[in-house]
């Protein structure tokens, strides 16, 4: 039977959405609706601010503007940025959430000296340092089972073979101060480590699996106050809270209320406050989770492993088409069956 013809999903590439298309696109199209046309940046505004943000905020803090000025200043000086939303976190300090990589880098690079220039103020431009984190983690991989004898040189001429972009190259250390046979590198960006852990290292004739860094979703907690969010160091509580009953002016090892059962401070449960079974670090820590997992790569290393085969299973192996040799000599032989049956007619 011959294959199908038309249109359908041939030649689409998986993971290609109309986003990529549109992106690459010269100019400001406008999409036709029921209502009219729409400016396709409006649309896109609108698409955006409906889903979850996917690329990382920026923090801006200032000596004193307003949001308002803010938003003139980027308008007038940054014509091609898009920013979808500013938000107030405190005073003189805001959240900008941008539309897309090209306004994330152009915002990050020149709004400062921006600011600097047109209002003669000092002002700063960086991402939220939890945000940092997952980033930085993100272009991190690991190698176990390196043998000692493979040197970083070795590991180096590979990696330039291939093409990949990196920063640095770290055999890891045990307690004693001696290597181990964990090598850690860090890449350039994401997608160089993506595409690394997908492939592993070939050094020679050794493969070696690549792994991701693993991300920390453990929440801080101030052992001051003992609340999540920051540590002792910048707390700002006036007293220290015990961990055991909830109560200012002591700690835990001097409780006076060492004999009732343990009250938390965060949740009033009975347990201490450093207990991970409070409602309150679940939910620090499903907030957490939720931010590694809108901005990390959910890159897996390749299973090295060969799939197992059933060998009575007719799609694993199937039945052999009979050769163009047999069926000749089958026509051959219906034809000469037809030709004698008229020739004794």
């Amino acid at each position: 039977m011959p294959p199908k013809r038309g249109g359908g999903n041939r030649g689409r590439r998986k993971g290609v959405h109309l986003q990529d298309n549109l992106n690459s696109r010269i100019g400001t199209p406008t999409i036709i609706t029921p209502q009219g046309p729409v400016d396709e940046v409006e649309q896109r505004k609108k698409t955006n601010m409906q889903s979850e943000f996917r690329i990382a905020p920026l923090i801006v803090e200032v000596q004193s503007l307003t949001k308002v000025k803010i938003s003139q200043l980027i308008k007038t000086h940054l014509p091609d940025v898009i920013v979808l939303n500013i938000q107030v976190n405190r005073p003189n300090t805001y959240t900008l959430y941008s539309n897309d990589v090209k306004s994330f880098n152009q915002l990050l690079n020149e709004l400062s000296s921006i600011i600097q220039i047109n209002e003669k103020q000092c002002s700063s431009v960086f991402i939220p340092r939890s945000i940092q984190r997952i980033m930085e983690n993100n272009k991190e991989a690991f190698i176990k089972r390196v043998d000692i004898e493979i040197m970083d040189d070795d590991i180096k001429r590979t990696l330039d073979e291939q093409g990949f972009k990196y920063e640095k190259i770290t055999r890891l250390l045990n307690k004693d101060k001696l290597p181990t046979k964990t090598i850690k590198i860090t890449f350039m960006d994401s997608t160089n480590r993506d595409l690394f852990v997908k492939l592993g290292m070939q050094i020679d004739s050794m493969h070696f699996i690549a792994e991701p860094a693993n991300h920390n979703n453990k929440p801080s907690q101030c052992y001051k106050c003992f609340k999540y969010g920051h540590i002792a160091k910048y707390c700002k509580a006036d007293s220290q809270i015990c961990s055991k009953c909830g109560e200012a002016n002591h700690t835990y090892d001097v409780c006076h209320n060492s004999s009732q059962h343990p009250i938390c401070c965060n949740c009033k449960g009975q347990h201490v406050a450093t207990s991970p079974d409070c409602p309150k670090y679940k939910e620090h820590q499903q907030k957490i989770q939720k931010t590694i997992e809108q901005y990390s790569s959910s890159t897996k290393p390749t299973n090295q492993t060969q799939p197992g085969y059933n060998w009575n299973s007719n799609e694993d192996f199937p039945i052999l088409k009979t050769t163009d040799r047999i069926e000749e000599t089958r026509i051959i032989e219906l034809l000469t069956e037809k030709i004698m049956s008229i020739v004794e007619q």
